[in-house]
């Protein structure tokens, strides 16, 4: 009878036999293989090969700036600008400057020379006053620029011209040197309005506002008298608007003002100022009210502005 309380003898025992002990025979191992851990992908580098420094539209700086880095510019700037990284230009911003740099993107304002080894793009709000070299040259509509353009030329040639200068050229006997003259530069302004040719036209020193709108064909008979609007951009790139009136439809003005380059000159119409006059409809007509009123003006445009009569009419 099995005693519950007793332990269990264990499964394997050891044999005796002869006087000499023998161990159960070993029970197979299972083979393990070893699986090496996985090792985590290396992560991406999310960090541009260049950098950008950024100056934002509160920021004033004078001087140099010089890099590799990429740069963007939303306030103002006075200097020199050496990097060969791309440059963009904001709009709003307002720089006086010399600059050199791989690609360079101007949505602002620049009074400066350009010399960029890749490309220029002058967006729609870009304005640029000085000289510009480039490989490659983007211009939009509505941009402007006055000065001397030179593009086409690859990084090497581009690349002589860091200091604004042509590289020295070997002599030989015998060799014939022409400098020619630079061609003078077009100098304008801009009349806009109730004039006969809208435009630019030329300008000269001591110019006078009646100079202007006369060149412009003079004022139209609708001309309103009592208002001219001249629109100057200062060197500060803030903006000024000077006023003047007409004496009489002829075109001879109350003040005539000296006008300066770049100035614009608005001419208004009568109906520019004039208020929107009305005649009223009501009655048998599909929408009773007030129509808008135009010179030589019949009941009959009243009342197809109504849109015309009720069918039981």
């Amino acid at each position: 009878m099995a005693i519950w309380s007793q332990p269990a003898q264990p499964a394997q025992e050891e044999h005796k036999e002869n006087g000499r002990v023998e161990a159960p025979p070993a029970m197979p191992q299972p083979h393990v293989v070893a699986t090496p851990a996985p090792v985590p992908g290396a992560k991406e580098s999310s960090a541009r090969d260049r950098r950008e420094s950024v100056f934002g539209p509160g920021v004033t700086i004078e001087g140099k700036i010089e890099g590799d880095a990429d740069l963007r510019i939303a306030g103002k700037f006075k200097g020199d600008i050496q990097i060969k990284g791309d440059l963009n230009i904001e709009k709003g911003a307002h720089l006086t400057a010399k600059i050199n740099a791989a690609t360079v993107t101007l949505a602002g304002e620049l009074e400066g020379n350009i010399v960029a080894t890749s490309q220029v793009r002058l967006l729609e709000s870009g304005q640029l006053i000085g000289d510009l070299k480039a490989t490659i040259l983007t211009v939009a509509a509505g941009s402007r620029m006055r000065g001397h353009v030179e593009f086409g030329w690859n990084a090497a040639e581009a690349a002589k011209f860091v200091n604004g200068e042509a590289p020295d050229i070997p002599m030989a006997p015998g060799d014939s040197v022409t400098v020619h003259e630079v061609a003078p530069r077009l100098r304008s302004v801009t009349v806009r309005g109730d004039v006969w040719v809208e435009g630019a036209v030329g300008h000269t020193p001591g110019m006078r506002l009646s100079d202007a709108i006369r060149l412009a064909g003079g004022p139209k008979p609708d001309v309103y008298l009592g208002r001219i609007l001249v629109t100057r951009v200062r060197e500060d790139s803030s903006m000024v608007q000077l006023r003047s009136a007409f004496r009489d439809s002829t075109g001879a003005v109350t003040d005539d003002l000296v006008l300066e380059e770049e100035d614009e000159i608005r001419v208004f119409s009568r109906s520019t100022f004039r208020p929107e006059r009305y005649v009223a409809v009501v009655g048998a007509v599909r929408k009773p009210g007030r129509v808008p009123y135009r010179e030589g003006m019949t009941v009959r445009d009243a009342v197809l502005l109504a849109e015309g009569l009720t069918p039981d009419d």
